[in-house]
């Protein structure tokens, strides 16, 4: 109970832009009177964010404006150093280092988009919201995650003998009962003897 109260008292925010301020209750940065600040719940596609050093990206964002914008995205790609992100419309490179035409670049590797689970290491910038919540590319992977996988051939190969493992198990062990018990008139010693042999089995069935 505690630790639900806990989980409520504590929640991300994120600054962002809105045309219809007028008039309606919200929380103003504190750098940015024309912004304001909201909980990440409430984002949608179409918000325009504003971003510092700090901050968590809330969203999967195409970028609009940047300055000296740097980002760690080592909870995606598992990269440590920082990569520059910048607007489209901005050219660093020069252009004997773009890839060749042709070839896709890599959706994380992109310049211009920022994605949930990564965070600014320094800089600021200005991003436009593509995808919130589930429907982003962290939250796709989080549920590609909790699903369950498809057995495997591995999975099926150790399932079959199992199977027969078992099946073997109960033609045998009440066969092994029957003849010891009327080879040898011992009842008590025939089963116990069963029981064993099932015993010995069961390891088989557990490899």
């Amino acid at each position: 109970m505690q630790a639900e109260s806990l989980r409520r008292l504590v929640h991300n925010e994120c600054t962002v832009l809105r045309a219809e301020n007028a008039g309606v209750d919200r929380k103003p940065n504190a750098l940015d009177r024309q912004a304001s600040d909201i909980p990440t719940a409430e984002l949608v596609p179409g918000d325009i964010v504003r971003l510092s050093a700090g901050d968590l990206v809330p969203a999967d964002l195409r970028l609009l404006e940047t300055r000296d914008l740097f980002v760690t995205q080592s909870a995606l790609t598992g990269e440590a150093m920082p990569v520059e992100k910048f607007e489209p419309e901005r050219k660093l490179r020069p252009p004997g280092t773009l890839p060749p035409e042709g070839l896709p670049v890599a959706v994380l590797d992109s310049p211009h988009l920022l994605f949930m689970g990564s965070s600014i290491v320094s800089g600021t910038g200005k991003a436009v919201v593509l995808a919130t919540g589930n429907h982003t590319y962290f939250g796709a992977n989080g549920r590609a995650a909790h699903r369950q996988a498809a057995p495997t051939a591995f999975d099926r190969g150790v399932s079959q003998v199992s199977w027969l493992l078992i099946k073997f198990m109960l033609v045998m062990v009440p066969t092994v009962f029957v003849i010891n018990g009327l080879s040898k008139h011992d009842w008590l010693d025939a089963f116990l003897f069963a029981v064993a042999i099932a015993v010995g089995l069961t390891p088989e069935m557990l490899r």
